[in-house]
């Protein structure tokens, strides 16, 4: 599945999602999500044809377009597009008679979405169930089918250049998809640090020395340790020393927040939401290694799942972007 073809899918998959969010008991709700589901089956089908395009002989029979008539057709009518999709589809399995999986549920969806279209018809809650069923079992098969994956493997994090970010955000994924929110939140937390301090590594304020509250006492213990600084005046001092330098954090912090705000444009009211919700992810001084808060700082009722979906967009969408920035020149990384 190339880059163009990946983008598709997860735009299909996006449009399923999108077309369930406008039922609101509305009418016009029920027409627009029947509409979206149709669009949904037309962009992976299209998508899959870029990739895998038809052969110039069809082979078999059970094409809806008639051999005399295929010349004159337009490269967008679906019910071509569907046509050329199962001579693409007997071509890859050397099959003549084979049939394309959820064909059929494609084409009753489009013809069921032309009558809502065209003559206002209002779906009744199981035909919008139907058609649902019908746009997800055949995007499924022609993931499945063409390109040997999962539907449910097929998201934005894909599109993810790091690694370990898109590894984390995977991970809330699957964590979301089996309910366990809590996970999902820990992960969330961890790919947002993460694509955090890849985006900061790459731009010209360099916080690459930045230290953490944790790192401050960390540092304070280990001095406190070594000197035996544990009674007296001398342990006072340290820990008016150690509010001092966790106030000069929390300053550092507040003023690098802002400028990724900042470079986030549209999405800052989001990111202060995210900020305010999740917990923070934490690493320890000279680990790299990122960690999430302690379980029991974040019970499983303090989130609800349409909470963690919109967490999980805002993350993918703030690493999608911030992978965009140009690095900055390699001497204004250059330390002191």
């Amino acid at each position: 599945m190339d880059q163009q073809c990946l983008n598709a899918m997860v735009v299909a998959r996006g449009l399923l999602d999108r077309g369930s969010s406008t039922l609101d008991g509305t009418s016009p709700g029920a027409i627009a999500a029947v509409i979206v589901y149709d669009v949904a089956v037309e962009t992976a089908a299209k998508a899959t044809l870029r990739v895998r395009p038809s052969p110039s002989a069809f082979p078999g029979t059970g094409y809806v377009i008639p051999s005399a008539k295929r010349a004159a057709q337009h490269k967008e009518h679906l019910p071509w597009v569907l046509d050329q999709l199962l001579a693409s589809y007997r071509e890859l399995r050397a099959d003549n008679q084979v049939e394309l999986p959820a064909l059929r549920d494609a084409r009753a969806l489009h013809d069921y979405r032309n009558t809502v279209h065209h003559h206002g018809t209002v779906p009744s809650p199981q035909d919008l169930e139907r058609q649902r069923f019908r746009a997800t079992d055949f995007i499924t098969a022609l993931v499945s089918s063409f390109f040997g994956r999962q539907l449910s493997e097929v998201s934005r994090a894909m599109l993810v250049q790091d690694k370990e970010v898109r590894e984390a955000i995977e991970a809330a994924e699957q964590s979301l998809a089996s309910g366990q929110l809590a996970s999902a939140v820990e992960q969330l937390s961890i790919a947002f640090e993460v694509a955090r301090a890849a985006f900061r590594l790459g731009q010209p304020f360099d916080s690459r020395k930045s230290l953490s509250v944790h790192d401050v006492r960390r540092a304070l213990g280990e001095v406190s340790s070594r000197f035996q600084l544990r009674k007296g005046l001398a342990s006072g001092r340290l820990d008016s020393l150690e509010r001092l330098l966790e106030a000069l954090v929390r300053r550092s912090e507040r003023a690098e927040d802002r400028l990724e705000a900042l470079s986030l444009g549209a999405q800052a009211s989001d990111y202060v939401w995210f900020q305010g919700r999740f917990p923070r992810a934490y690493r320890t001084l000279g680990s790299v290694q990122w960690e999430p808060p302690p379980r029991s700082n974040q019970p499983e009722s303090r989130f609800n799942r349409e909470e963690v979906i919109r967490g999980l967009d805002f993350v993918t969408t703030v690493a999608l972007h911030w992978q965009q920035f140009p690095p900055a020149p390699n001497d204004e990384l250059e330390p002191d």
